[in-house]
């Protein structure tokens, strides 16, 4: 059975399971997803009531965009517009910290190797960066946590981007 292609633009009918194919291009993952007027008011709302310290937690603006049924991008375009930083990105990348004190980020080299992740994260990659989705994607398949998953890509020196809410 064929895998099914992803809508490429977000018109509230239906979102991608985790498991289908990925956009064919970073641009398409980067595209500004619109459900209407209501739903970006459901969203600001709960973004609202999930701050912490005035922030927005990585997991928590997932949890809002699986809750809503919204892409991710969309949380993360909200919470951009309203001026709210996310925070404690899963794959260490920010949010950790003072970044004037190079405490921003947790992602470290990794010095466990498995060359079955690091194969296929080279694979993944395209033109020496691979997506936060295709990381998520990869720690899935191998039982990993995503932290351990873009260590690995640290010590491969591949740059991670775009970010499924559009941090980066």
């Amino acid at each position: 059975m064929e895998t099914p292609v992803p809508p490429v633009i977000w018109k509230g009918e239906s979102w991608p399971e985790f498991s289908e194919q990925l956009p064919a291009s970073p641009f398409e993952e980067r595209l500004l997803f619109v459900k209407g007027e209501t739903m970006t008011e459901e969203i600001k709302a709960k973004i609202k009531s999930s701050l912490v310290n005035g922030q927005l937690p990585c997991t928590v603006a997932h949890v809002i965009a699986y809750e809503l049924d919204v892409p991710p991008l969309q949380v993360g375009q909200t919470a951009d517009e309203m001026g709210v930083a996310i925070s404690l990105c899963q794959l260490g990348c920010f949010g950790y910290g003072p970044k004037a004190e190079g405490k921003s980020k947790i992602l470290r080299p990794t010095t466990k190797r498995d060359e079955q992740l690091m194969e296929r994260l080279r694979t993944r990659a395209d033109k020496g960066k691979i997506s936060c989705l295709k990381l998520w994607q990869l720690a899935a398949e191998f039982n990993l946590e995503r932290l351990a998953v873009s260590n690995a890509a640290e010590v491969l020196g591949l740059k991670i981007g775009p970010c499924q809410l559009g941090c980066f």
